[in-house]
């Protein structure tokens, strides 16, 4: 029996106390002559989608019609073509119970079409659950039971996605946070820019499953084995789109700005029988855009400023062995054989890898295929980023409580000052990872002795961000300058791994 656990979020949002002394001290304040840099009001259809989506319904969220918008092949019925499906979560009852539909959603999710969902609630992604997993509608009665992810809602009728992708082998893709309901905040109107911001990588997730680049990537991964490797051994692919919110202090500052960040992971799961030992290998990058935080610079009191910009990632994953969170430590057998990247400062670019090679007879699962292969699994994989202007430090194997963690930190370079002894201090430009286009890329690989021993083995991941303003003021004979920040988190991510093939063979 399958059994299926959205990553959970929790989000968390960190003050920022500042002095307030305003002829001596710098603080961003609402009584500063400032000019904010707009942003576009259009939609500017960065991503756009070939995948033919049947679209069932009308009167779906802002974000959800920017992203029916990216659709070029939209369909009103379920065919042979369809590629995915589009929901509401409030139409999922209805549908589910539908006999003229239902089965072709059920039949559509076997062959492994997506279920996209628009603003499902905890109540409604259960139901979806069962329709993805196990192609049934819940019975109260049935003792089969599915975990899901409540988005970081506890209340049934509260929703716990903006938008939702999956399909029966666990591939995932959520959109969280345009508004959060414990908060009483209402949905946001966002502009047709905005609500196009957060349907883009939507678009760009379905094309990514459709153009096969985790099957391309678990070919590299598994290259000089069976030929029918590859579909064996693709990726289980979890990705989320957060939408990150200058937190308190600089709501005024930011008004109606945010920036979407996704972080994708992918995960090739190997038993190794003579070992009894699982092998994960593991690809996880983050992307995101910070143009929509940088304002420019502005003037206040004695002091001059400029911001806001990306100036730090963390980025740290564990391993858990129940739902309740227990860590699954070192000591256990949980090993952390390698990692990449390591530490380094002033390069142009990095480049991160990570190779796996199991000898003997390995158990493999992927694609709704599962079986054992006598020939092993050998591979590697790659990824190459700009990372100008940044230090990365390696934080992984660092937390006692476990020592097989996996983590990093990206700083972005926040010393963005000329100084002159007879002028004082002037601004550079920040780094362009800072106020454009940013990229991490980190992957690894986890040894876990005797997994038959766990449940679920869950990989759970923090993710955080800061950005920053620059500020100084000059004086005769005295010249100061300041850097202050907002914190964006932690954001929170429980992904059950799709075990691999681990049952009983032969002699």
């Amino acid at each position: 029996m399958k059994r299926f656990a959205l990553a959970t979020l929790c989000f968390a949002a960190m003050s920022f106390a500042g002095c307030t002394d305003k002829s001596d001290n710098p603080v961003v304040d609402d009584d500063v002559d400032i000019v904010v840099m707009p942003l576009p009001e259009t939609d500017q259809m960065d991503q756009t989608t070939a995948q033919r989506v049947t679209i069932l319904g009308s009167g779906f969220s802002q974000v959800a019609e920017a992203f029916i918008r990216r659709v070029e092949h939209p369909m009103t019925s379920i065919t042979d073509e369809t590629d995915a499906i589009l929901i509401k979560g409030s139409d999922i009852n209805v549908l589910a119970n539908d006999d003229s539909v239902a089965p072709d959603i059920m039949e559509a999710i076997r062959q492994g079409k997506k279920l996209i969902i628009d603003q499902p609630t905890v109540r409604q992604m259960r139901t979806a659950a069962w329709l993805v997993f196990f192609q049934t509608y819940p019975a109260e009665s049935n003792d089969e039971y599915v975990h899901i992810d409540t988005g970081g809602e506890e209340h049934e009728d509260h929703v716990c996605y903006d938008m939702i992708a999956i399909d029966a082998d666990g591939n995932i893709y959520t959109l969280n946070d345009i508004f959060d309901e414990d908060d009483g905040e209402p949905e946001q109107e966002l502009t047709p820019y905005l609500n196009g911001l957060h349907a883009d990588p939507l678009a760009a997730w379905l094309n990514e499953q459709a153009e096969g680049n985790n099957a391309m990537s678990a070919r590299a991964a598994t290259r000089g084995a069976s030929g029918d490797l590859a579909s064996k051994m693709t990726a289980q692919n979890v990705t989320r789109s957060y939408t990150l919110k200058p937190s308190n202090g600089y709501e005024s500052r930011l008004t109606n700005r945010s920036c979407v960040f996704t972080i994708s992971t992918n995960i090739w799961a190997a038993y190794k029988y003579d070992e009894d030992a699982d092998y994960y290998l593991i690809e996880q990058t983050v992307l995101g855009n910070s143009s929509n935080f940088w304002i420019g610079s502005w003037k206040g009191g004695n002091w001059n400023y400029q911001g806001f910009f990306l100036s730090r990632e963390i980025v740290s994953n564990t391993l858990r062995k129940d739902s309740h969170g227990t860590l699954l430590k070192n000591s256990e057998g949980a090993v952390l054989i390698d990692y990449s990247p390591t530490s380094t400062t002033g390069q142009h670019s990095t480049t991160v890898e990570e190779s796996w090679n199991l000898s003997g007879s390995v158990g493999v699962s992927g694609s709704g295929v599962e079986g054992v292969l006598s020939g092993g699994v050998g591979g590697s994989i790659s990824n190459t980023y700009t990372t100008e202007d940044m230090t990365i430090t390696a934080l992984s194997m660092n937390d006692d409580n476990c020592l097989n963690n996996a983590a990093w930190q990206y700083d972005i370079n926040t010393n963005n000052y000329d100084f002159s002894g007879w002028s004082g201090y002037s601004f550079r430009t920040p780094p362009i990872l800072g106020t454009n286009a940013f990229k991490s890329a980190q992957c690894w690989l986890w040894k876990v002795e005797h997994p038959k021993n766990y449940g679920d083995i869950i990989l759970h991941v923090f993710l955080g961000f800061d950005h920053s303003f620059n500020s100084y003021r000059n004086k005769t004979f005295s010249s100061y300058s300041e850097n202050g920040n907002f914190f964006n988190g932690w954001y929170k991510q429980d992904i059950i791994i799709r075990p691999p093939y681990r049952e009983t063979i032969s002699k």
